[in-house]
């Protein structure tokens, strides 16, 4: 890996600790975030009492927000349509759960992954007019459903679009689009889930309409789930809205389907944080919508019966069993069809295709060749002549920006800068593939494809200590651009290495007088470099408390390891 640290002159370091009263090396740590003035920092550590933007900035919010109440008013039916992964599911029942407080004409809709794929679909605007509705909202799709509004439109039902995707160059005619991406929007957020563009919309409602907005706050518990699963940006008000939910996760006040799937998941005990709904809550809230259909996950969600949260937690922890052995199927498979097709030549990006991969699973095996080879890649499954596909970027290379340069071979397509999915007939995957391979081979330069790891600051052993990791704690909650901090240490000593279960390094680093445990995930391939304690290495590491036994010591997770 190429390790980058942000330039930051020691005069800066000095000024931004005598001004804000911090120790030198945490103002190196903050100033590497671009965490600069008093205020940047009380906000940044006291994410509770930040503040958050006004939902009315967002273009379309109070047409939307009069539209729902008069809607409401008229005693008309409103229907929730939201995407079947877990910012679509967390931002369905939170719409359902708190409109339901004002009307009992509310209802909701999760499409078929396999039948109808990603988005609004004639058959989700079908069920609306079966079912007598008048008003459609959706939640994490739609903004670039364009004839499926239309559709809705002639069969007289009005649409409000809710949003986080990037829209097309010509947007759908809904009744409201209410997208911080939209162009010309003036909401300072652009970076918010499916999920929070959702929270915004009811707390605009409570806003308009003189509630308490307690009654939009007690969802914060989804909005977190959500936005962590969605892998956006953890900062601003990301992380207000993330820090708010974890404290009702945390709480004893828990929704009775978290409760059971918190069981499942072995998670009852825990002090729940990011990790924990990335890893355990979000793959299980998934699994539904990958394999079969997200209403069970949307059911889970909203009962308030514990014997259905149980039926429906376990159902769920079921499929994510069985999801996991379809996932390792396909990886498999993959992995072959790629070293069938480019052998040692791996392109600047990876275009694979079959007739037998599940689709509900192609999005996570994309990441897992993405994280493996490093190139940005599509995975597409055919199922009678049409191809759903997923795909997974690097840093530095637009998803988004590429499938619009090929959309003229594409049924369809939409995401995000380092996530896409697109739609496609097998006539076109010859040309789609020809096109989108220049488009990389132009756009990508070779540096891009080297993995780089930032690091917040150079570290001696001695400052790894408990009020270290008392400051990182503070930091919370982790993600996409508010990661875990990364530190290193150069020219140390290795000492005790070995090699676990084949593939992992266990070992110390020392010096005259301290010495730290190092654990190494799936790196055994660098033994050879830490075999020898008079040799002297380089490491970047996040430095954790380890808890044994009911013992507790500093251990380092090592993220990389130079030789010297």
């Amino acid at each position: 890996m190429k390790w980058k640290f942000k330039d930051i002159s020691p005069e800066a370091i000095l000024e931004h600790s005598k001004i804000n009263n911090t120790t030198y090396f945490f103002s190196n740590i903050l100033l590497s975030r671009n965490i600069e003035t008093k205020n940047e920092i009380y906000n940044y550590f006291h994410p509770e009492a930040s503040e958050l933007y006004d939902p009315f900035l967002l273009t379309d919010m109070n047409n939307a927000v009069e539209k729902i109440h008069d809607t409401i008013d008229s005693e008309k039916k409103i229907l929730i349509y939201g995407d079947y992964d877990v910012d679509g599911v967390t931002s369905t029942s939170l719409l359902y759960l708190f409109f339901s407080k004002f009307s009992q004409k509310v209802i909701y809709y999760i499409p078929n992954r396999e039948k109808e794929g990603y988005g609004l679909s004639n058959e989700g605007i079908d069920f609306a007019k079966e079912n007598n509705v008048s008003l459609i909202i959706t939640c994490d799709c739609g903004i670039n459903s364009v004839k499926e509004i239309e559709y809705a439109n002639s069969n007289k039902i009005e649409i409000i679009v809710t949003d986080h995707h990037q829209p097309d160059d010509i947007l759908p005619k809904a009744f409201a689009i209410v997208n911080p991406k939209r162009q010309y929007d003036k909401y300072p957020n652009k970076d918010l889930a499916g999920v929070g563009v959702a929270y915004k919309l009811i707390y605009a409602y409570c806003l308009k309409y003189n509630i308490s907005i307690k009654n939009a706050d007690e969802f914060l518990d989804l909005v977190a789930i959500g936005t962590s699963a969605d892998i956006v940006a953890m900062k601003d008000e990301n992380r207000i809205l993330t820090y708010r939910g974890l404290k009702i996760l945390n709480s004893n006040n828990l929704r009775v389907g978290l409760i059971e799937l918190l069981k499942v998941c072995d998670l009852q005990n825990n002090q729940l944080n990011v990790v924990d709904i990335v890893f355990g809550i979000a793959p299980r809230i998934n699994a539904s919508g990958r394999l079969g259909s997200a209403k069970k996950a949307v059911e889970l969600l909203t009962t308030k019966e514990i014997r259905f949260a149980k039926e429906y937690a376990e159902k769920l922890n079921k499929e994510n069993l069985k999801r996991r052995v379809i996932q390792e199927e396909v990886l498999e498979s993959a992995l072959f069809r790629m070293q069938e097709k480019y052998g040692d030549n791996i392109p600047k990006i990876i275009i694979l295709d079959s007739n037998n991969w599940h689709p509900g699973v192609i999005g996570i095996v994309s990441s897992r060749i993405k994280e493996k080879f490093y190139r940005p890649n599509f995975l597409i499954s055919f199922r009678d002549g049409i191809g759903k596909g997923s795909g997974r970027s690097i840093n530095k290379f637009n998803l988004y920006n590429a499938l619009s340069n090929s959309k003229k071979y594409l049924n369809g397509f939409g995401g995000h800068v380092v996530a896409a999915g697109l739609n496609i007939a097998k006539e076109n995957l010859e040309d789609f593939d020809t096109s989108i391979t220049d488009y990389a081979n132009k756009n990508i330069n070779n540096e891009y494809l080297v993995r780089s790891l930032h690091i917040d600051a150079e570290i001696q052993l001695e400052n790894i200590n408990s009020t270290l990791l008392k400051f990182i704690d503070r930091m919370r909650p982790f993600g996409p651009e508010n990661m875990r901090p990364i530190f290193c240490i150069k020219n140390i000593h290795p000492h005790k290495a070995r090699i676990i279960k084949d593939k992992h390094l266990k070992f110390s680093v020392k010096n005259e007088f301290l010495s730290i445990n190092c654990i190494a995930w799936n790196m055994a391939d660098k033994f050879e470099l830490i075999m020898s304690s008079k040799k002297k290495i380089d490491i970047a590491f996040v430095p954790t408390i380890n808890e044994w036994n009911g013992m507790k010591n500093i251990q380092l997770i090592i993220k990389d390891i130079k030789g010297k």
